[in-house]
């Protein structure tokens, strides 16, 4: 049976208007890490959603997935952002 993950960006649209120059990048830089996680623990990503993805799990790691991603957002650098959750 599949295993579903869904993530967003808590607060994006408040980092967007506070941080507008820097969101480009930092979410290129979230997006990388997702998908580095979530191809890593078995996963596939069906959708992006803009600050976050829709993927898929047939077997793969998906909760050692979520858990990795947020051990990976949190050890992050942001700058100005300060975090990305």
């Amino acid at each position: 049976m599949p295993v579903f993950l869904l993530t967003d960006i808590e607060g994006s649209t408040r980092l967007w208007e506070t941080f507008p120059a820097q969101m480009g990048r930092a979410l290129a830089r979230h997006d990388a890490i997702l998908r580095r996680e979530i191809e890593g623990h078995g996963g596939r990503v069906v959708k992006h959603t803009g600050d976050g993805v829709l993927a898929v799990f047939e077997g793969g790691r998906p909760l050692r997935c979520a858990l990795e991603v947020q051990k990976a957002l949190a050890g992050e650098n942001w700058g100005e952002i300060r975090e990305i959750r």
